[in-house]
């Protein structure tokens, strides 16, 4: 009986999460594939050139797109991008209760459930999501894991290896899911190791794991960036309050993507609530950290995540700020500042836990204070009211969609057809399928398509284009500009294929529209893509050398393995230990 109520102490957190992820995903769970701005799913998982980062100048997708192809083999393109969604948001409400448990083992249910719900039902995540930035939102959910085996370790110093796996299960998420965890563990362990030397060894392997775990996309990644100065200005942080952008970063929200800003954010009384709510959190967690030492390089961390997006927007700093980026090697990496909001906002669940706990304790002559419930019970819904759009996929507005069987076949036949560079029309790497409900999403040719794919990678926004990286791609662009059809553009560069898509934008390119086109075979025809063989060419070189992505997949992999062999082994020792 005693071990059944252990496990449902430990386990129901996890069930928690788990119904807080299907709450806010809803319709994203039902047939097909969700479709939404950075969120590109294949609907039949191939290790395309894409996923797999060979040919790409800077393989973003890798190796969270290679995982996902991996998992859609073993449960289907549909099940698994579902699976993916749901431990994603769950972990996101699942880091933070585990980790105020860690600080506080007597912490009651409702102030463990308040941290949940705080991490999950806010602006960071609802904003990320909005744009399917799913690799971002796994970023912030591993720190509350990450930061937990911190506090383990600072209990016990032979728990180190546990640091080190969290470092390589982020990695599985590529550049932005590894360096949010790392802009988290870091300063923390910067700030042990002013007090004492034993952090530097951890620290050490940290930052090594973290970098021979990149290698994948590191190597090729490094010598393409470029333009970064401009996009760092782009991708600096927005208000999204009536507050300005320091007050909403405080509250967690002020993405650079000003489309996934939700409708409550804007208006008083729930920003004015939300910001008083952040306020409240950071400083029950930081009044919280004073007595617990563990606690203390996890406010550091997230005050310096905080400070860091805080300065990308200040006068005079942020012009500083974009020039540290253009000279540092992958400083790209660091132009989203928005998303190291990461380790604060669980700071405010964290915080939020805390304080709701200190009122369960509230007595009066030995009795629990009548306004103790009340005001628990306030800071656990608080959350979801502040956001009541976030519910049901953000109010139906990400959902899952089937791919048109026309569409498939297509991606199918330009797969199995001899090699050859595919281009995709229209140029422009993001579409408005019909079929998706006209929703932003990015085309999904370069997952669906098992050749390398040629798309214009300049980023779109509403203050401009940002360059993309592919030199070909910006020959196209440029030839284009100067009044060239596209079909004669991209067979200029080497294309032999060319898909075209529908796009239901106003002003795109339809089907057929090209007089290039006439004449060509078509390889695969129906109303949302059609295929044609303009005929084999010379292709235009575009990309790092194959030996480097086949060495950063090898040093990428190697990692991984004796993370987890080191880990296992270590924990096989643990439990020798104890029983002896």
């Amino acid at each position: 009986m005693r071990q059944v109520a252990r496990v449902a102490r430990t386990s129901w957190p996890a069930a928690l999460a788990l119904a807080l992820a299907i709450v806010l995903l809803g319709p994203a769970l039902g047939p097909g594939l969700v479709l939404a701005y950075d969120l590109g799913w294949s609907p039949d998982p191939r290790f395309t050139p894409f996923v797999t980062g060979v040919g790409m100048v800077a393989p973003r997708a890798v190796p969270s797109d290679a995982v996902g192809v991996s998992l859609g083999l073993l449960l289907g393109a549909g099940l698994a991008q579902k699976v993916t969604l749901v431990v994603v948001l769950a972990l996101c409400a699942a880091g933070p209760m585990y980790l105020l448990r860690a600080l506080a083992p007597g912490a009651s249910a409702v102030a463990v459930a308040t941290a949940g719900v705080c991490g999950v039902w806010n602006p960071y995540v609802v904003e990320r999501l909005a744009i399917g930035q799913w690799t971002i939102l796994l970023g912030y959910g591993l720190v509350g894991f990450a930061l937990r085996a911190l506090v383990r370790w600072h209990e016990d110093n032979r728990r180190w290896p546990t640091v080190l796996t969290w470092v390589g299960v982020a990695s599985l998420g590529g550049a932005n899911t590894v360096i949010i965890v790392l802009a988290a563990l870091v300063p923390a362990l910067l700030w042990t190791l002013m007090r004492t030397r034993t952090a530097a060894a951890l620290l050490a392997g940290v930052v090594f794991v973290g970098a021979a775990a990149s290698a994948v996309w590191a190597l090729p990644a490094l010598r393409a960036a470029r333009d970064v100065a401009v996009a760092a200005t782009v991708f600096a942080p927005r208000s999204d309050t009536p507050f300005g952008v320091l007050l909403s970063l405080v509250s967690g929200g002020g993405m650079w993507n000003s489309a996934s800003h939700p409708a409550a954010r804007d208006l008083v009384i729930p920003a004015l609530g939300a910001t008083l709510l952040a306020v409240l959190g950071a400083a029950s967690a930081i009044g919280a950290a004073r007595s617990r030492p563990a606690a203390r390089p996890l406010a550091a961390a997230a005050v310096v995540g905080l400070l860091v997006a805080g300065a990308s927007v200040v006068p005079g700093v942020a012009d500083r700020w974009s020039g540290l980026l253009s000279t540092l090697p992958g400083g790209g990496l660091l132009r989203d500042s928005h998303k190291f909001v990461a380790s604060w906002q669980v700071l405010l669940a964290l915080g939020l836990g805390f304080l709701v706990d200190r009122l369960g304790r509230l007595r009066v002559d030995g009795a629990w204070h009548p306004v103790a419930p009340v005001a628990q019970g306030g800071l656990l819904l608080l959350p979801a009211m502040l956001l009541p759009s976030a519910v049901w996929g953000l109010s139906a507005r990400v959902q899952a969609v089937p791919v048109p069987v026309d569409y498939r076949a297509t991606a199918a036949a330009l797969s199995s057809a001899e090699p050859g560079l595919v281009g995709v029309l229209p140029w422009n790497q993001y579409r408005r399928y019909p079929w998706n409900g006209a929703r932003t999403a990015l085309s999904i040719a370069p997952r669906a398509v098992d050749q390398q794919v040629l798309q214009n990678d300049a980023l779109p926004t509403r203050t401009g284009w940002v360059p993309g990286e592919d030199p070909v791609a910006a020959r196209v662009s440029a030839a284009i500009a100067a009044g060239a059809r596209p079909v004669a553009a991209l067979r200029a560069v080497g294309v032999r294929y060319v898909l075209v898509e529908a796009d239901a934008t106003p002003g795109s390119t339809t089907l057929d529209a090209d007089p290039d086109l006439a004449g060509t075979r078509v390889l695969a025809a129906g109303p949302s893509a059609t295929a044609y063989d303009l005929g084999p060419t010379a292709r235009a070189a575009s990309g790092p050398s194959p030996g480097v992505i086949r060495t950063g997949w090898a040093i990428t992999v190697a990692t991984w393995l004796t993370v987890v062999v080191f880990d296992v082994t270590h924990r096989r020792a643990r439990r020798v230990a104890r029983g002896s």
